[in-house]
């Protein structure tokens, strides 16, 4: 159990309506300040209505939300700036320069006036928004806003940072720049990435929710979900007798030890059971129960 001072979000019995629809059906979930967590699940299942509403720009029907000690609200400035934001598909101040949108950001942090502008020219460089500056929002491919927007959410340096979609038209290159900057941010500042990238959500989190139907159906560090909704290892080989060959086995060991002594087995793979294979037995209704140990709710 963590203390309100330990958390960067808590949310209890959250509910989410539509008029007779419901989007979110009693959320309940704690997040440690300073973890970083992907929601993963198909469209429609509720991510980008729960980001919406931690990010204080939806109300809840039901429950209660605090991110940072605090309710969330449009009209709390000091609370606004300590989060940091990337939206779905971003279409403000389209008649902007980049240059206007990041002396706007920096003059709301009281970054200006600071010497040489090292933040603003720090996030510049590992962006490559340079070759952007002159240009308006508006002109901007979707890859190039991206860069801007993420630029953007982390000017202030953030306490808690909420990301939705945000490699959306990145290039490989850009996409590696994103992995790299998230995973070596301050250990203080707390992720929630809304994504659709498996392989994303890995390499960049340590935790991940999956939200099905408007609840979350499976929450854990990669290997405990893996661990959890796999549980089969699988074990492919071929000899020239018997051709290609494959077994799937919850204890592959035995199996592997024949087939290693064996002269005639060529080509022998094994492979454990991956986040995909997770998420798609989840997604499929699959009937396991975990418990996501304590060490996968922190660091």
């Amino acid at each position: 159990m963590f203390t309100c001072d330990n958390l960067a979000v808590s949310v209890s019995n959250l509910t989410m309506r539509y008029g007779s629809r419901t989007v979110l059906s009693s959320i309940h979930l704690e997040v440690p300040r300073g973890q970083r967590i992907a929601l993963l699940g198909p469209n429609g299942a509720g991510k980008t209505t729960l980001m919406e509403t931690l990010e204080g720009f939806r109300l809840p029907s039901a429950g209660s939300v605090e991110v940072l000690g605090r309710t969330p609200s449009l009209g709390a400035d000091r609370w606004r700036s300590e989060v940091g934001i990337v939206f779905q598909a971003a279409n403000d101040h389209r008649n902007w320069r980049v240059s206007d949108m990041l002396t706007y950001v920096a003059k709301s942090h009281d970054l200006a006036g600071r010497p040489g502008g090292t933040r603003v020219g720090d996030l510049s460089s590992s962006w490559r928004l340079d070759e952007l500056i002159g240009k308006k929002l508006k002109d901007l491919s979707g890859g190039q806003r991206r860069r801007v927007d993420v630029a953007v959410a982390l000017l202030g340096n953030p306490e808690i940072l909420f990301l939705d979609e945000p490699t959306a038209g990145f290039d490989p290159s850009m996409r590696h720049v994103f992995h790299s900057v998230i995973t070596s941010i301050s250990p203080h500042t707390t992720v929630l990435l809304a994504t659709h990238d498996l392989e994303e959500a890995e390499s960049v989190c340590d935790r991940i929710l999956l939200v099905k139907e408007g609840t979350i159906v499976a929450d854990g560090t990669p290997d405990e979900l893996r661990r959890a909704f796999t549980g089969v290892t699988t074990v492919t080989w071929r000899t020239a007798e018997a051709g290609p060959q494959r077994e799937r086995l919850q204890d592959p060991a035995p199996l592997i030890v024949r087939l290693a002594q064996d002269p005639t087995v060529r080509d022998l793979e094994v492979r454990r059971g991956t986040l995909e294979d997770a998420y798609l037995a989840i997604i499929n209704n699959a009937e396991v129960q975990m418990e996501a140990s304590a060490e996968g709710r922190a660091q």
